[in-house]
């Protein structure tokens, strides 16, 4: 017979090829969309979240909770016939949460390298160069994993921050 013939496949990604660039690329392209879209239809919300990113630690402790009680309390939710709308409304919102944490640790990196002027243009520059620096931290080897999870811990809290912020200043009125 023939000799038998293993190949082993390399886990990760591929450092050396350019398709992996290229999908970072384009990766860092639907972030900058996104934060571009965030901003002009809820400049409110994108500036409460940026400036609930520089409180770095309640971020990240509200980040925390956020990160490991939503996904407990979506299944409670969908073990229940009637809370089953609600999870899975829950679960799409969480995972949009999550893809928007780089949004606002980005936009904190970009204030902290250029400054804090006013204006859609310059904060798409901030973005822009924020999401350029987390984008090369993430695919680093090793350093990359955690700080993709301190990327979602800060930024999901400066969310949390925001909506609790929005919430809380629409819920007082006065008398």
């Amino acid at each position: 017979g023939t000799p038998v013939e293993t190949a082993i496949r390399r886990r990760g990604p591929n450092y050396a090829s350019p398709r992996f660039y290229w999908h970072e690329v384009l990766y860092w392209g639907v972030l900058f969309v996104f934060g571009l879209v965030l901003l002009l239809v809820a400049p409110g919300f994108f500036s409460d979240a940026s400036s609930s990113a520089k409180r770095i630690g309640p971020a990240f402790g509200f980040g925390a909770i956020c990160l490991i009680g939503t996904p407990i309390a979506v299944i409670i939710a969908c073990i229940t016939i009637v809370g089953l709308a609600v999870g899975i409304t829950t679960l799409l919102c969480y995972i949009v949460a999550l893809f928007a944490t780089q949004i606002f640790v980005s936009d904190w990196i970009g204030e902290k390298l250029l400054g804090t002027e006013t204006g859609i243009g310059h904060t798409a520059g901030r973005l822009a160069i924020g999401l350029g620096i987390v984008r090369i931290l993430t695919i680093l080897p090793l350093a990359g994993p955690l700080f993709r999870l301190a990327v979602a811990l800060w930024g999901l809290g400066a969310i949390v921050l925001a909506l609790h912020h929005r919430i809380r200043a629409q819920g007082v009125v006065p008398g």
